[in-house]
C-alpha cells in the first residue's frame, strides 16, 4: 500500500473520530434525556434548556 494512502487513512481516523464521537454523544444525551421526561423527572422545558 503506497503511503499517501496509509497517511491518509489516518487522517480521515484522527478527524472522523472526534467527529463521531461528538455525535454519539448527543444521541445518548437525546435518548436518556427522553427515558428522564417519560419518568416525569424532567420537564420538557429544562431538557431543552440544557441543549
Amino acid at each position: 500500500m503506497p503511503e499517501s494512502i496509509k497517511q491518509a487513512w489516518y487522517v480521515v481516523f484522527v478527524l472522523g473520530f472526534p467527529q463521531s464521537l461528538m455525535g454519539y454523544t448527543w444521541a445518548l444525551g437525546f435518548w436518556y434525556g427522553g427515558k428522564l421526561i417519560s419518568m416525569v423527572i424532567l420537564s420538557q422545558n429544562n431538557f431543552f434548556n440544557v441543549f
